[in-house]
């Protein structure tokens, strides 16, 4: 699977049942949902975030106490199966792929970070 980080515009709505990422669009190129592959929560590394050296103090100070809420930030992952849709006069044959969408809460914006084709 290739990675990326690309910013990408997502239109949620029912996959089969399930609420999910339908279509979204990415270098252009809107792409249609067919199958959700997984969907889980995962967190970032919380433990290079300024809040945990905070926490955790380093060799030249002392902890202090503070908030941790972005300790516990999680984000969506989603792998969906997804086909490009045509676009009129589009010469380019259809393509299918899977990738992999993030939604990270604390700015609102899905991410392309993978992809296999």
């Amino acid at each position: 699977m290739r990675r990326y980080d690309d910013i990408v515009e997502v239109t949620r709505g029912p996959v089969h049942g399930i609420e999910a990422p339908q279509e979204f669009r990415w270098r252009g190129w809107p792409w249609q949902v067919v199958a959700v592959v997984d969907h889980s929560l995962e967190t970032g590394a919380w433990w290079a975030s300024e809040s945990a050296r905070d926490v955790i103090g380093t060799a030249e100070s002392q902890p202090a106490p503070r908030a941790v809420g972005d300790l516990l930030d999680e984000r969506e992952r989603w792998r969906v199966e997804a086909r490009r849709r045509s676009v009129a006069r589009a010469t380019l044959p259809a393509r299918t792929g899977v990738f992999d969408l993030t939604l990270d809460p604390s700015d609102g914006r899905w991410r392309l970070v993978g992809c296999a084709d």
